[in-house]
């Protein structure tokens, strides 16, 4: 019995990631309806009422923190081949684990910090120097609100390493700009981490079916449900680079002072400003 997560800081390619996974999924069906998600959201509400048993409004927000992982040890029993969707970092403020018991596979998404910014920036209707600060906040977090309960992210730094360096699951990390530069590839070896059915015709129709352009045609038509009401878009651009064309030196400067470890690691320059 496994659970798999999809995890990472938001605006890393998450959703596009879960879109592609459905269309694997579905392959037989002919692909996954857009806006007909099956896949588990860690942090919904009515996910965590229906395991725990009790309305979230009779337990205060620290309590239902503090449940968060035994509820995902019993959604690991169960055996979802669906995956999970989390922002939350690995370990909240308090040094809580998200997950404890069970068995779980991660794949753990990341992204360049300077496009992390740009689109972090845009998603939330912010300026740029704001949405640097967030990825530098250690007490940053949000939720509580259109269905979700409260998510600790941290720093950007924290969240990716926090995920990316834990031993206790097994953990796959996919940078953003290599899903994007061979998808087959990237989707591929998540499918074999996650244990999920796949054959390469499969992948490449999956790929084909979630092309970012038809995503955002979709979008355009249908609207996404996901997308909160305070964006007008969910799938902006999806381009790699953003960053070096829109944040100025100093901001770019910034973000390698706040990132330098947690940049290093993961293959990212830190010298190229």
């Amino acid at each position: 019995m496994t659970a798999r997560w999809l995890s990472s800081y938001p605006r890393s390619g998450n959703t596009w990631t879960r879109l592609l996974l459905a269309h694997l999924r579905h392959d037989l069906a002919g692909g996954a309806r857009f806006n007909e998600p099956d896949d588990l959201m860690a942090a919904d509400s009515g996910l965590l009422e229906r395991l725990l048993g009790v309305p979230l409004r009779l337990l205060t927000r620290d309590e239902v923190a503090a449940w968060r992982p035994a509820v995902y040890e019993v959604l690991s029993d169960s055996d979802p081949q669906a995956p999970i969707k989390t922002h939350d970092a690995a370990r909240d403020r308090a040094g809580r684990p998200l997950l404890g018991g069970g068995v779980h596979r991660i794949v753990q998404l990341v992204r360049h910090p300077d496009d992390v910014a740009v689109s972090f920036a845009a998603f939330n209707g912010t300026d740029l120097d704001a949405a640097i600060d967030r990825m530098a906040d250690p007490d940053f977090g949000y939720g509580a609100g259109e269905g979700q309960v409260r998510q600790y992210l941290g720093t950007w730094s924290s969240h990716t390493l926090g995920w990316a360096t834990r031993t206790d699951h097994p953990v796959l990390v996919v940078r953003y700009e290599d899903l994007h530069a061979d998808t087959e590839a990237a989707l591929t070896r998540i499918a074999e981490h996650l244990m999920l059915p796949h054959t390469p015709d499969a992948v490449a129709r999956a790929v084909e079916r979630a092309r970012f352009e038809k995503l955002q045609a979709a979008e355009a038509e249908h609207d996404f449900l996901e997308r909160p009401t305070f964006t007008d878009r969910f799938f902006r651009e999806g381009r790699v680079g953003q960053g070096r064309e829109v944040l100025t030196d100093a901001q770019r400067n910034r973000i390698r002072e706040d990132h330098h470890e947690a940049m290093a690691r993961l293959g990212y320059p830190t010298d190229d400003v």
